[in-house]
Order: structure tokens, then C-alpha cells, then sequence
């Protein structure tokens, strides 16, 4: 039990100790530049969707010198995650670009049609 008493007494004793002892930052200081103006909601959206044009003319160059590629192809070449890589894959097989072979797993591969 005195241990215990012992462990609080020394806890109380430590946060006081930080209290009176840690320096106080007054509010009024001004400490540097002023972070910068946050983007916008429109400036985040006309970013993603240069990037996304961006990306899309990426894979469609790299579908232009090697005519087939699997997922992890493009994960690489865009710095993307598995499922980024796969948005990219479907939007251009929409676009008739390329068609996927195979169902699932592993063995699916994407080939350029046009």
C-alpha cells in the first residue's frame, strides 16, 4: 500500500514540479511566418483531376510502347496503391484503350486494343 501512495505522491510531485517550472509561452507572441492559406475545396478538386489526366496520359504512353502490363506495372510507374492502379486500368478499358485478360488473380493482365 505505501507503494502505491508512494507512486502517486511522486506522480503529483513530477506534474506540479512541470507546471510551475515549464517556461510560459505568451499568446500575443508571434513565433514566425503564417502557415499558408489552406487550399480551397475547388483548388483540391482541379488539382485531383490534373493528376488524374495526368496519371491516365502516363499509362496510355506506357500502354503505347509495351502492349500489355498487369496492375502492379502501373502501381509502380504512377507511385500509386493497388487500388488507384486498378481505377486507372478500368477507366481506360472503358474507354476501349485496353481490354483485361483473365478474371482474377494474378494472371489478369491488361492488353492495348487501339
Amino acid at each position: 500500500m505505501s507503494q502505491i501512495f508512494i507512486f502517486i505522491l511522486g506522480l503529483g510531485v513530477g506534474a506540479l514540479a512541470v507546471f510551475l517550472l515549464y517556461p510560459k509561452i505568451p499568446k500575443d507572441k508571434d513565433f514566425g511566418e503564417r502557415p499558408a492559406a489552406k487550399e480551397t475545396e475547388l483548388d483540391i478538386v482541379k488539382r485531383q483531376a490534373k493528376e488524374k489526366e495526368e496519371n491516365t496520359a502516363k499509362v496510355r504512353e506506357f500502354f503505347k510502347q509495351k502492349e500489355q502490363a498487369v496492375n502492379d506495372d502501373i502501381q509502380k510507374l504512377l507511385g500509386v496503391s493497388d487500388a488507384s492502379a486498378t481505377r486507372y486500368l478500368d477507366e481506360l478499358e472503358k474507354d476501349g484503350f485496353i481490354r483485361q485478360v483473365g478474371d482474377t488473380g494474378s494472371g489478369v493482365y491488361y492488353k492495348r486494343v487501339k
